[in-house]
């Protein structure tokens, strides 16, 4: 191939240069959009981690309110009675009787 292209002239060869030259526009043209669009894909995957990161760290500073102020499972079956329900309850008798 190469030894056929030093065998055309200069006339011959021009459309091919043009063609060249054109391939090499389009070529600048796609590279620049792909840059582009990569610096953009860049941007929002940075502001998502961001944005996963400040949740993450509100989540992990302030407790879920209901959370905060309830009792625990264990406690809330078995909440103390006063004593003279207690008493009442046993017929008036304590387990030391």
């Amino acid at each position: 191939m190469g030894a056929k292209w030093k065998l055309l002239t200069d006339e011959e060869k021009v459309p091919y240069v043009a063609q060249a030259d054109q391939d090499k526009i389009r070529y600048q043209q796609q590279k620049a959009a792909f840059n582009a669009e990569q610096q953009e894909f860049k941007r929002q995957r940075a502001a998502m981690q961001q944005q996963y990161q400040h949740e993450a760290h509100m989540q992990y500073q302030q407790p879920q309110h209901q959370q905060q102020y309830q009792q625990p499972h264990h406690q809330q079956q078995y909440q103390q009675q006063p004593m003279d329900t207690l008493h009442a309850a046993s017929g008036g008798m304590g387990w030391w009787q």
